[in-house]
């Protein structure tokens, strides 16, 4: 093994321990994927990021409208529609914006309303022929608070003994607070930030 190879595999573990330690010295607040479209914001999906291969052709500009059904508890379906937008700004930087629709069905009640609104700014570094860093910085700005109402039908009856139905008395609507599966914003201002490296 060359001197070279052998300072750089050197160099690589000193950053990546004093990363670690800062990491735990700092106790940052981050997260992985778990808020929808995190993941698939500029280079952070893995369709964007770049193959070192220079031989392949370069789009600067493109549009896609991305659909998705999620089922989850309580008989909740989410249909979600999300249109992108991707602008090249030459050959190293691009631009990404993109806004869901989501309609959300189940037992509590029905929503339907744009999410929050996605803007990233990637850049590709090119290392070494065949490795490339991939950057990608953006927020997500929300569309409302989360705070989404629902309207709950409630029935008042009287059931005699041994009577198998309920006889109406009345019914009335009343408002009710939706949980987080049903509401089509996190309600948060975002800052979203992710590096990779293509091999």
């Amino acid at each position: 093994m060359s001197s070279t190879n052998e300072y750089e595999i050197r160099l690589m573990k000193y950053i990546l321990s004093t990363l670690i330690l800062l990491a735990i010295a700092f106790k940052p607040f981050a997260q992985g994927c778990s808020d929808a479209g995190f993941c698939s914001m500029g280079t952070l999906q893995s369709l964007n990021v770049p193959v070192a291969d220079t031989t392949a052709e370069y789009l600067p500009h493109s549009a896609r409208i991305a659909e998705g059904l999620g089922i989850g508890e309580q008989g909740v379906l989410i249909f979600q529609t999300t249109p992108e937008v991707n602008i090249g700004l030459g050959k190293m930087f691009s631009f990404q914006a993109k806004i869901p629709f989501t309609s959300v069905n189940g037992d509590l009640g029905k929503t339907n309303a744009f999410g929050d609104v996605s803007l990233a700014f990637s850049g590709n570094f090119k290392l070494k022929p065949t490795i490339t860093l991939t950057a990608t910085l953006g927020t997500k700005i929300p569309t409302n608070k989360a705070d989404i109402i629902g309207i709950a039908d409630i029935d008042i009856g009287y059931q005699p003994n041994n009577f198998p139905i309920t006889i109406p008395l009345i019914t009335f609507q009343l408002p009710l607070s939706l949980p987080m599966a049903y509401q089509t914003s996190l309600g948060t201002y975002d800052l979203v930030g992710g590096i990779g490296i293509n091999l």
